[in-house]
């Protein structure tokens, strides 16, 4: 039985390595494509008495759910306790529902978490999160609030940092819960001299540009929301490898792959891959090998939302990955604003009309 299973582990194994990354996303959209959660609530913030009215919509790709029926929505406090939990039919993609707030809920930040039992295939990281805070003037400050630290990552675009190669390092800076807090500070190497300053842009988000030295190690000292201090080990940069920029400009997506330092062919690019909703959105064959790569897609064959941009050697394996958000417009309708009458008058009536095209998708 043993040597069964080892048989039949090699024919799975062989065959994945024989596919290549269309076959897979192809096999992927068909059968293992996740599915999300959207909630429309009627308020932002609530007071313990109230009911919160919410309207699910359950996706899966690019189109609503077909494959679950029930929707979990619970309602979660600060220490981890649920408060209310439903459990909703999902009729044509959506489900409708309430939580019926208590008198004396305790005031604080409460979580609101829902899921289809296919998401549990995922992880409960793909689950739908949503934050809220509840009031009450009778019961204040009476739910254990959760030490708020600040996280700051910096991430080297396309996910490699390579040394003696000019790297765009992107920074991220938030509370525990995801709220943005403000970082300034500077990039400092081994000996303490610094290299550059950077401060946050927007959202707790920021970029700046930095060319390591092969075997050096550089430090980010921090100070965030002008109080608390941090210092942060940048990764170590790699002797070679592909380094990715991607920029919108005017109507194209524009790629550049820096493969000045890459002497080993096993990481020579061969192509780039788009997808969206684990749907190939284009494939990019590169054949002028040469140290700097320039490639461009224009927006228009794009929809808006997510896409993952990923860079194949020859052998179908990933060489740098890079993810971006199109905006294309193409989800606003088109409509049609008239005028039909106009009183300047005291209560004197006035008619306006918005047409719209009678199909949207």
């Amino acid at each position: 039985m043993k040597y069964y299973y080892t048989i039949i582990f090699l024919i799975i194994t062989l065959t994945t390595v024989a596919q290549t990354p269309e076959t897979i996303l192809q096999q992927v959209q068909q059968n293992y494509t996740n599915e999300k959660i959207y909630i429309h609530y009627d308020k932002a913030n609530y007071v313990a008495g109230e009911t919160i009215w919410f309207k699910s919509y359950i996706m899966q790709g690019i189109y609503p759910t077909t494959k679950s029926t029930i929707l979990k929505v619970a309602l979660i406090n600060n220490l981890g306790f649920v408060v209310q939990q439903k459990i909703l039919p999902i009729n044509g993609g959506s489900a409708v529902g309430e939580f019926l707030l208590d008198k004396m809920l305790p005031e604080g930040s409460y979580t609101v978490k829902a899921n289809t039992t296919f998401m549990l295939n995922f992880g409960f990281e793909k689950f739908y999160y949503k934050e809220i805070t509840i009031y009450n003037p009778i019961k204040k400050n009476s739910v254990e609030k959760i030490e708020n630290t600040a996280l700051i990552n910096f991430l080297p675009e396309g996910g490699n940092f390579i040394a003696n190669v000019n790297n765009t390092i992107a920074f991220k800076c938030t509370d525990k819960r995801g709220y943005p807090l403000t970082a300034t500070g500077s990039i400092v190497d081994s000996k303490g001299k610094v290299i550059l300053n950077f401060t946050t842009i927007h959202d707790g988000m920021g970029k700046f540009d930095l060319k390591p030295t092969f075997g050096e190690s550089y430090t980010a000292i921090c100070t965030i929301n002008n109080t608390e201090k941090k210092e942060v080990a940048l990764p170590k940069s790699t002797e070679q490898g592909l380094a990715v920029k991607v920029s919108n400009i005017g109507n194209n997506l524009n790629f550049t792959l820096d493969a000045t330092t890459v002497t080993d062919k096993n990481i020579i690019p061969s192509y780039i891959i788009g997808v969206q909703e684990n749907m190939i959105a284009f494939k990019l064959p590169i054949t002028n090998i040469t140290q700097i790569i320039n490639a461009a897609v224009p927006n228009t064959q794009l929809t808006s939302g997510i896409l993952q941009l990923t860079v194949f050697n020859n052998m179908h394996q990933p060489l740098a990955e890079r993810l971006v958000f199109i905006n294309t417009g193409d989800y606003l309708p088109k409509g049609n604003f008239i005028t039909n009458k106009t009183g300047l008058g005291i209560r004197e009536k006035n008619s306006f009309t918005y047409k719209i095209e009678d199909t949207l998708s």
